[in-house]
């Protein structure tokens, strides 16, 4: 009878454990996918800054260009990060700007980009098989995004729009 109620007691405290394990994991996707989208919303504003006072000028800028511009906060990260990072950014002719990852997050921060974007229009995926961002609250947003010969945006990459002004 011993031998029950201890096997009992120790295949509980296996499973607790196991569960616990699993929602520590989780927590930890999770804050790696707010800190990405934290991430992509700085560079986002930075960029947008940078284009704000450079009308006329080039298509895309890189990470050094906007530490060079003084548009990135000095409490960003990216302002004391690596010499690159996975955002990219591309302005068209009309002077709309997409923000989009190069390669894709190890996460998915879709969902997170569209809350900081306060379900925005302008938030989405984008699709391989589809030249229209996708939405995960609006679905297909009819919003074109540059054909493949301007841009390489991987499939399945978060992308964010920033309107011409």
């Amino acid at each position: 009878m011993w031998n029950l109620a201890v096997l009992t007691v120790l295949i509980s405290l296996a499973g607790y454990y196991a569960s616990a394990d699993k929602a520590g994991i989780e927590v930890q996707r999770q804050a790696r996918a707010d800190r990405q989208a934290d991430e992509m919303a700085l560079y986002r504003d930075a960029v947008a800054r940078y284009f704000a006072g450079h009308g006329g000028g080039p298509r895309s800028v890189n990470l050094a260009t906007l530490r060079a511009g003084g548009v990135l906060q000095a409490w960003s990260p990216l302002a004391a990060a690596a010499a690159t990072t996975i955002w990219a950014n591309y302005r068209n002719a009309a002077g709309t700007i997409y923000i989009y990852a190069a390669q894709p997050p190890d996460t998915n921060i879709v969902a997170d980009i569209v809350r900081l974007s306060r379900n925005s229009v302008l938030a989405g995926v984008y699709r391989s098989g589809d030249s229209n961002l996708y939405s995960p609250i609006f679905g297909d947003t009819q919003i074109k995004l540059p054909t493949p010969a301007e841009l390489a945006i991987p499939d399945g990459s978060p992308v964010w729009i920033v309107l011409a002004q």
